[in-house]
């Protein structure tokens, strides 16, 4: 078989193919890495807005790096109801993947108000304007999808994730679970305390300790062997907001 070179694509705009030439041809790259100076055929459509830069020769944004900025542990003071932990599993990678994942939503919806696309029907090209479905993030690791999934969320941007587990592993399935968890065993108390914390309840940090206090009063009067729970504070509680749950 004869081997034909052939270094010119028909899908990039010249914006495009340009930026992957300017990365793949710089002194980063190990020698070793073959690569050759890519050229394009790719014409844009006449008829629509061929007369705008971006639709004439596509285009390639950087966005700008987001700083590593180690977090500063701070002396806790007071209950820790007070000043609740923060999730152990916020680390700087973690929030930098977030804050990535709020600029490339900020992108996305400008690209959306000002930028059109082609598309093709009949077999003919034409221009129309952008939409959601028309973006793809490609990541490095998935370990780090929930964070741009949340920015994402947080931007009002539909999303469909190939994260394993992405719906199971969201805040409100948790609650769900904890209310069927104390719907079986209403005297576990670390599940009813995430229901009464969530959504569904919306308790305060204020009846949080109210209700840590009573389970406190509960055991001292009555002196069980049983140790009280947070069930059984909130069924002989006097406070009507906590009834009221």
């Amino acid at each position: 078989a004869q081997y034909l070179e052939k270094n010119t694509t028909r899908r990039n705009a010249d914006a495009i193919n340009d930026a992957v030439n300017d990365i793949f041809l710089t002194d980063a790259v190990p020698s070793g890495y073959v690569f050759s100076k890519q050229d394009t055929d790719w014409k844009a459509p006449l008829e629509g807005i061929a007369d705008q830069e971006f639709a004439a020769m596509g285009e390639a944004m950087l966005l700008p790096l987001i700083e590593r900025a180690e977090q500063d542990q701070t002396e806790r003071t007071g209950s820790a109801l007070d000043n609740p932990i923060e999730d152990s599993a916020l680390t700087v990678g973690v929030q930098q993947r977030y804050w990535e994942g709020q600029q490339v939503s900020r992108l996305i919806h400008h690209v959306l108000s000002t930028r059109q696309v082609i598309d093709k029907k009949d077999g003919k090209e034409y221009w129309r304007p952008a939409r959601a479905s028309d973006f793809i993030l490609l990541v490095k690791r998935r370990a780090y999808l929930p964070q741009f999934e949340r920015a994402l969320r947080e931007a009002g941007l539909a999303y469909d994730s190939s994260r394993i587990g992405g719906l199971l592993n969201t805040l409100e399935i948790d609650d769900l679970i904890a209310l069927l968890t104390v719907l079986v065993s209403p005297r576990h108390d670390l599940p009813l305390a995430q229901v009464l914390r969530s959504p569904i309840f919306s308790f305060t940090e204020q009846q949080m300790q109210l209700l840590s206090s009573h389970v406190g009063d509960i055991q001292s009067q009555h002196q069980a062997q049983t140790p009280s729970s947070w069930w059984d504070a909130l069924q002989s509680s006097f406070d009507a907001p906590i009834q009221k749950a």
